[in-house]
């Protein structure tokens, strides 16, 4: 059922809901014109184009054997996507497993999980790496807030310069085993904040633009309900007829992270809940 957005009231979903607020404004920045011209001076876009292009005929051919009514899998826009995505994870972005030191560059040593700050908190982060520099004439400290890698989540909530929205419903298909605790603020209250930012920052949006996003926030809450619908489905297809829980769902394995090595992977609690072992490669240092 739908539910009926309601203001908050108490201490804590008012609190939340501040929090929320702040965290909105993060993305307004994005739309700074300085700061797109200095971002797309970095960006290799003949080199997206390219790919893109080329992606998407390879498509349309495939679309165009199997029929002449067959649409490409992806559209032109979608494969400048895929393009842009494989350049900032392959390229633009280094996998490292202990950063070098700011001040000096030397490299640095782990020395475990520190408690965020309350700035790191406010960005998401709800565990911070600490690294200190080995060089003795240095001896610097480097902190690194990190959000987690297939830890269980209590919100995720997605901002645009176009409002909030809740999407944990995306990310965490099964809260009973993948969620925690949502107590910030009840439900209907939520929704009435995230209804609340999008008031706010389409406050001076033209009636056609305001007309097309609540077009797209149907299109998206009808898709978030649609992975209620799949997870509900997918926990009674895993109940035998003897009403317990199939051998298949008890042995449920979790996704690992693939970047960086085995032991730095099992520090963290991200390698995933398979077993190790002796004989896998292991990623290089900087990868």
């Amino acid at each position: 059922m739908p539910k009926v957005p309601s203001p908050p009231q108490d201490t804590n979903s008012i609190r939340f809901r501040n929090q929320l607020v702040t965290l909105s404004h993060g993305p307004l920045k994005y739309e700074n014109p300085g700061l797109l011209d200095e971002a797309l001076a970095v960006i290799p876009l003949d080199r997206i184009y390219g790919e893109a292009e080329d992606e998407s005929q390879l498509l349309q051919a495939q679309a165009a054997s199997m029929g002449p009514h067959i649409k490409p899998e992806w559209g032109y826009q979608d494969c400048v996507i895929r393009a842009l995505l494989k350049w900032f994870k392959g390229t633009f972005f280094t996998f490292i497993n202990n950063p070098p030191c700011s001040l000096c560059a030397s490299p640095t040593v782990g020395l475990g999980m520190t408690p965020p700050t309350p700035d790191e908190q406010a960005r998401g982060a709800n565990r911070v790496e600490l690294y200190r520099c080995s060089d003795d004439a240095c001896r610097a400290f480097e902190r690194h807030p990190a959000p987690g890698w297939g830890k269980k989540m209590s919100y995720c909530i997605a901002f645009s310069a176009d409002g909030a929205t809740d999407v944990t419903r995306r990310y965490v298909r099964d809260a009973s085993k993948h969620g925690l605790d949502r107590n910030r603020c009840p439900e209907e209250v939520l929704v009435w904040i995230t209804d609340d930012i999008k008031k706010m920052r389409r406050e001076n949006t033209a009636k056609e633009d305001r007309r097309r996003l609540v077009i797209e926030d149907h299109r998206e809450e009808k898709e978030l309900r649609g992975y209620v619908v799949q997870a509900l489905a997918a926990q009674i297809g895993q109940i035998n007829l003897s009403g317990q829980p199939s051998p298949s769902a008890e042995g449920e394995k979790l996704p690992e992270r693939v970047s960086g090595s085995r032991d730095w992977r099992e520090a963290r609690g991200e390698a995933g809940n398979h077993p190790s072992s002796e004989n896998e490669r292991q990623p290089r240092e900087g990868q």
